[in-house]
């Protein structure tokens, strides 16, 4: 069987990288960044973690040298997350470190350290800062697109605003739905019902995880009886139960999934009955169902 905006203040200080700083005069130091980070799309399935870069520029101008330091302010709460129009919100985890030996923390946290001294007249000095997200993988979160926004700061020695820019993080969630069997935990299970009798009962759950509505496609090889390969116009009628619901396997049905649930998991149900045994020839006899979801 196979089956308006608004203003909101600002909190959640994360210092990412410090750059010790001394300033000659307000544009000392330059910060070159985006304002828009979009990250590759997320698939909840995937066994990996989704990672992107993005590199920020600091620049100084001779004859000014530039000491400062990087901080980072997050608009949405006090964790890294990345929210949409659905809970719950999408984690995600930053660093200046390719391997995430050291995920930024929510303290002013000294990350690395720069002085720029440009060499000579015309030439400016510059220093490349990557930033590593990472978006852990596993989040059943509902389809759409998830964002954060950032304020990037260099301040200087003694506190002061040298520069600042805005970065809004926009990270694309697939729909996506996949199916499994809770008995075998794959999608394919047998039904085995031993000696053939009236009434015998066997039962299959189903579990669904998805992020969007979704569609349960339901046929049968048979036309809803089992058949002896031997001879195949013996059949043994049967009755199937989908949560409760009697379904006709005469034609190929379509039924709309739930897809109500934050947690991403339903449960379906599906019970077979053999209905009258006589007359038939001995022998084994079988049907395969095929049980297939798509996401909507």
């Amino acid at each position: 069987m196979t089956p308006t905006h608004k203003h909101t203040p600002w909190i959640g200080l994360i210092a990412l990288i410090w750059l010790s700083c001394t300033s000659i005069g307000s544009q000392a130091c330059t910060l070159d960044a985006p304002s828009e980070w979009t990250l590759p799309d997320y698939d909840p399935q995937q066994l990996q973690a989704t990672i992107s870069t993005k590199i920020l520029q600091v620049r100084a101008q001779y004859p000014q040298t530039c000491q400062a330091q990087l901080l980072i302010e997050m608009q949405n709460g006090q964790a890294p997350q990345l929210h949409g129009d659905q809970q719950p919100p999408l984690n995600f985890e930053l660093s200046s470190q390719s391997n995430y030996a050291a995920p930024m923390a929510l303290a002013p946290n000294a990350a690395a350290h720069i002085q720029l001294i440009p060499a000579s007249t015309g030439i400016s000095a510059t220093q490349a800062l990557p930033l590593w997200l990472r978006v852990p993988p596993g989040q059943w979160v509902k389809a759409g697109v998830y964002q954060q926004r950032l304020r990037l700061s260099l301040i200087d020695a003694v506190g002061r605003t040298l520069t600042e820019r805005i970065l809004t993080i926009l990270q694309p969630v697939r729909p996506k739905v996949s199916l499994q069997f809770a008995q075998t935990g794959s999608t394919q299970a047998d039904l085995d019902f031993g000696q053939l009798e009236k009434g015998k009962t066997r039962q299959a759950d189903i579990q669904v995880k998805h992020n969007t509505p979704y569609l349960l496609q339901l046929s049968s090889q048979n036309a809803g009886v089992l058949r002896n390969p031997q001879h195949p116009q013996s059949t043994i009628a049967y009755r199937l139960l989908l949560d409760g619901r009697h379904i006709d396997l005469q034609n190929t049905l379509q039924i709309p999934g739930n897809a109500t649930s934050s947690t991403a998991t339903t449960q379906h149900q599906l019970r077979i009955e053999i209905q009258e045994v006589e007359r038939v020839r001995a022998g084994t006899y079988q049907d395969n169902l095929n049980l297939t979801i798509q996401a909507q």
